[in-house]
């Protein structure tokens, strides 16, 4: 009898952890649920403030430059600053923030391009 009555409790403490595990999933999932647009918020304010900022200095990068092909290299600058800011919702939310940083890459690559192309313009006009 003690040992049905020991396996049916260890039985029982195993069932209970896994109810255990499986409420606490939802609860997380549910609360991430309530947590994940303000999160997205965030991320979007911090892309937009750093959007700006890197026009400005992706501009002036190119005003004072003789060579396009700092392109590539003033976007990276650019999005290690993004990713530095939101470092803290990166680790919790990396998904996220890694989708809102191929959209800067790529808001900012072709804004850098568009800036390139000109500065190549004013070269052939000043030839």
């Amino acid at each position: 009898m003690y040992s049905v009555q020991s396996s049916f409790d260890t039985e029982t403490e195993l069932y209970e952890a896994k109810e255990r595990a499986a409420k606490r999933q939802e609860l997380e999932n549910e609360v991430l649920h309530h947590v994940e647009p303000i999160c997205r918020d965030l991320l979007y304010e911090l892309h937009l403030r750093t959007s700006s900022e890197s026009k400005d200095k992706i501009t002036n990068l190119f005003g004072n430059a003789d060579d396009p092909s700092i392109v590539d290299q003033s976007v990276e600058d650019c999005l290690k600053t993004y990713i530095e800011s939101c470092e803290d919702l990166r680790t919790r939310y990396k998904n996220l923030c890694d989708e809102n940083c191929k959209v800067l890459k790529s808001e900012l690559l072709s804004f850098a391009k568009i800036m390139a192309e000109r500065i190549k313009m004013d070269r052939t006009v000043y030839l």
